[in-house]
């Protein structure tokens, strides 16, 4: 479906940014919230879309007054 209507929306590895927003847009106007909420949960999100306690409790808050924190999926 991405691929037939946003060509740029996949990628050899699967969906592209543009196709992974792409494809949730289409499940909000069709309706299908379940798995737009399925996708959030995954990442660790709670009905409130805050990120649950579990995810928090590992972070280390502790940072100097000069920097901010950048909280992604990816590891540096």
């Amino acid at each position: 479906m991405v691929l037939a209507r946003m060509p740029m929306g996949v990628c050899d590895r699967g969906l592209t940014l543009e196709g992974f927003l792409f494809l949730h847009v289409l499940f909000i106007e069709r309706g299908v919230l379940e798995s737009v909420w399925a996708v959030l949960r995954k990442f660790g999100y709670n009905d409130d879309l805050h990120l649950n306690n579990e995810i928090l409790d590992r972070i280390d808050w502790s940072l100097p007054p000069d920097q901010v924190m950048l909280l992604s999926t990816t590891v540096f």
